[in-house]
Order: C-alpha cells, then structure tokens, then sequence
C-alpha cells in the first residue's frame, strides 16, 4: 500500500500500531469491554481493508455494559477466528456481528460458510478461553451454538 502510494496506507500503519501498542503494552489479564472494542476497531479495520467488501461488521453494544470485563483479546479471537474458518470472498462476503443478548454477556456471530481446511481445527484457541474463564473462577463463560446458518459464540462479561 504505502509503495503504491495508496491513500489508505497512512490510516493502515495507524491502525496497525494501535494494534501493536495493544498487544505489546497490555500486561492485565482481563480489560473492559469498552477497551476490547477500540482494539477490535483497529483490528476490524486492517481485516476490512484485506478483504475489500467481503467483510461486513456490526456492533450492538449497551452502553451500560462497557464497564463490563472479559479476558484480553478475547473478542479479537473469536473475530479471528471467523475470518480464518470461513470462506471472505466477493460472492460469498462473511458478516460478522457483536451483540448483547443480555447485560451479562456479548456475543460474535458470523453467517457460517466454513472453508474446506485440510487439517482439522485443534480449537486450541477457543480451548485457551474457556481455561482463562475458568482460572478467573467463571463457570461455562463460553457457549457456542452452530447451525447451517449461523455460527456463534457467547461471552459472560463480568
């Protein structure tokens, strides 16, 4: 982008060191919700521009909630995530939404169009957040629901 003197270059190495700064500089274990979402919105930006009009993004979030905690990078995961197992493409665009269900919790659902991976999921990452719910003493604070349209998943906030 920046060798092609694309406009966007400047706002792309913006974005990326607000996601660095994030990552190398947070030590904390948990983060509010209002926090994990200004991460995920420089995250969401560097994957919009990848992606061109394949990807869509939506936020529904309370107000009330963002004082709310969850484990660090623990949305930027599941975003991932959707990217990574799901086919982004021109004539099939991924839409991913964040929304509240209730106070208590946020949820990631994307439309599900799964890619045909050659090597089967560990779900290390996903098996990684339910321990870290778990060392902070929250029971099932990850439920994941599946069907031929949607795949999602649901954080407890706390």
């Amino acid at each position: 982008m920046v060798r092609q003197n694309d406009p966007k270059s400047e706002e792309y190495v913006l974005k990326l060191s607000d996601v660095y700064r994030q990552i190398l500089q947070n030590e904390a274990q948990i983060i509010t919700l209002k926090e994990e979402l200004a991460f995920l919105d420089a995250y969401i930006y560097l994957m919009k521009l990848r992606h061109d009009d394949a990807l869509f993004y939506d936020v529904d979030v309370s107000d009330e909630s963002l004082n709310d905690h969850l484990p660090i990078f623990s949305l930027q995961l599941l975003l991932e995530n959707c990217i990574k197992h799901n086919i982004v493409s021109a004539n099939k665009p991924l839409t991913i939404r964040l929304f509240q269900k209730d106070k208590s919790s946020i949820t990631v659902s994307n439309n599900f169009q799964p890619k045909k991976m050659g090597v089967e999921s560990t779900r290390l990452g996903i098996k990684n957040l339910e321990q870290r719910y778990a060392l902070s003493g929250i029971k099932d604070g990850v439920l994941i629901e599946q069907n031929a349209e949607y795949y999602q998943t649901t954080l407890k906030l706390f």
